[in-house]
């Protein structure tokens, strides 16, 4: 089975012109009346808050993974008290909404061990937990963190509550007055785990280099690497940056690989990256950054597409995920977090979101830090395969590049009352550009109109959906629209057994 979403321009053939002898232009697969729009997420109820005793703190970065038949999700939790706390919990859940804390017994808080916990420490809100398949068993699980820490001399560690003192102090100084030395740092540092429940320090940091925020890595099978991607700086803006290394301990230097352009609002900076790969699709590379509006003091997510994990495209500034209106409880924040969901049996894609009420910089407020609004977690939804699509406004045109048939095509497609989609198949794309036609039997005067909201509706020529002729051979197809949306097309072999005993794809 292979699904092409319809999130960006690369899955679209660009298309060129061949001109007559009367220099006539003739336009040969050139993508004609169309855009890309994204889908805006639906969130759903809470699914986890801080509902515990030792659950004190404010909720923070949180992930959520498919493992062995199950979700497991590792958050985060600072206490902001004197003295400061942070922690690393973790839950799982059979179906994504319930969720269970299990008492593991290994941290201590509040003077008790029957809690979730699985780590403490300067750190522990900044975690990312990560499954490796090809690594030994004690290191199956890997968790990247940041630790910051504040200095006085060179050397010389001071706890967090002195540290902001002195900063303060400062900060409100007079030109010449002498105040006490104070100074901010931080690294990446790793651990491993045969379970992601018990965890090892790794000695050395893995990156000698500072990123907040909830920084990503993942693991490549098939490119047998680490991917990471870490809070960056560009321009005076938050950034995202990368690297990447077969050796997960021995990270190089980052570089930036996607920020702020001009098509940005000049007070918008990306502040987190929550990068995922696309499910199903490993090949294709998704973010979901957290942008954060300055002016306003609220984050909302973005998408953003790169078909080599490099190469980062926001082909629309629209918000894929909003934040709450004023009032809400997320009316200040959602951070998109890594790892997007497939739920088939329900035809969903979820993505974990980190949310509140309180305003980026209430923080920095003593008196609103401490009485601020509970945060939680949430799903963003959106029907599956649903992120973005193709829309034509009015009459539009494009060509999807050349592919390996199958024995069905499927549309996920949306058109108004008046709209409708019509498809073709020819079996070239040819250079110089020239006029080519439909393969026989699969033109557009020879498929039944698509029209209306579906998901997995076949197309059809001459009333028919087979394809088995073609089966294994390279196919083009094109795509006529007239006030519509297509957002994925599935091409699939009917003995294929993912689509056996799921009655969306026809046989």
């Amino acid at each position: 089975m292979h699904i092409t979403p319809l999130i960006s321009w690369d899955s679209i053939h660009v298309g060129a012109c061949a001109w007559t002898d009367r220099r006539e232009n003739v336009p040969c697969d050139v993508p004609l009346g169309i855009e890309l729009r994204v889908e805006q997420a639906k969130k759903t109820e809470p699914i986890l808050r801080a509902d515990q005793p030792w659950e004190t703190g404010n909720l923070g970065w949180v992930q959520v993974i498919r493992d062995d038949g199950r979700y497991r999700m590792w958050y985060s939790m600072t206490r902001h008290s004197k003295p400061l706390a942070q922690y690393l919990l973790y839950a799982e859940s059979d179906d994504g909404f319930e969720w269970l804390k299990p008492e593991l017994g290994i941290i201590e808080i509040d003077g008790s061990t029957s809690n979730n916990a699985v780590r403490d420490g300067l750190g522990s809100n900044h975690s990312h937990v990560f499954k490796c398949p090809d690594e030994p068993p004690e290191k199956r699980y890997r968790c990247m963190y940041f630790k910051s820490w504040w200095e006085g001399e060179p050397g010389e560690e001071i706890d967090n509550d002195e540290g902001h003192r002195r900063l303060d102090v400062k900060n409100a100084a007079k030109a010449g007055e002498e105040t006490l030395p104070v100074s901010l740092h931080g690294k990446m540092l790793g651990l491993n785990s045969p379970d992601g429940i018990h965890f090892t320090p790794i000695e050395k940091p893995v990156l000698e280099e500072w990123h907040d925020t909830h920084n990503i890595c993942y693991y490549d099978e098939a490119k047998k690497i680490y991917r990471t991607y870490l809070r960056g700086f560009y321009g005076g803006r938050r950034a995202i940056s990368y690297c990447e290394s077969p050796d997960f301990e021995n990270l190089p230097p980052s570089k930036v690989v996607h920020h702020h352009s001009s098509d940005d609002r000049p007070d918008e900076s990306l502040y987190s990256n929550g990068y995922t790969v696309y499910p199903g699709r490993p090949d294709i590379h998704l973010m979901f950054p957290g942008i954060y509006h300055q002016s306003t003091d609220t984050v909302y997510g973005q998408l953003a597409v790169s078909s080599n994990g490099l190469n980062w495209s926001r082909f629309t500034r629209q918000a894929i995920i909003p934040c709450g209106d004023a009032g809400a409880d997320d009316e200040g924040y959602i951070y998109p977090e890594p790892d997007l969901q497939r739920f088939s049996s329900e035809g969903k894609f979820r993505l974990l979101c980190h949310c509140g009420g309180q305003y980026h910089n209430e923080w920095y407020n003593e008196n609103l830090r401490a009485t601020s609004s509970p945060t939680y977690y949430c799903w963003a939804e959106w029907p599956e395969d649903r992120l973005a699509g193709v829309h034509a406004e009015g009459d539009g045109e494009f060509t999807i590049k050349l592919q390996t048939c199958g024995d069905r095509l499927l549309a996920n497609f949306r058109t108004e009352s008046d709209g409708w989609i019509r498809f073709e198949l020819a079996d070239r794309l040819v250079w110089p550009p020239q006029p080519f036609p439909g393969l026989e039997g699969f033109k557009f005067e020879d498929c039944g109109t698509l029209t209306g909201d579906h998901t997995h509706r076949p197309v059809t020529w001459s009333g028919g959906s087979n394809l088995s002729s073609l089966q294994g051979k390279q196919v083009a197809v094109r795509v006529r629209l007239h006030k519509a949306t297509l957002f994925s097309t599935t091409m699939y072999g009917i003995d294929d057994p993912l689509i056996q005993d799921d009655p969306r794809y026809p046989v």
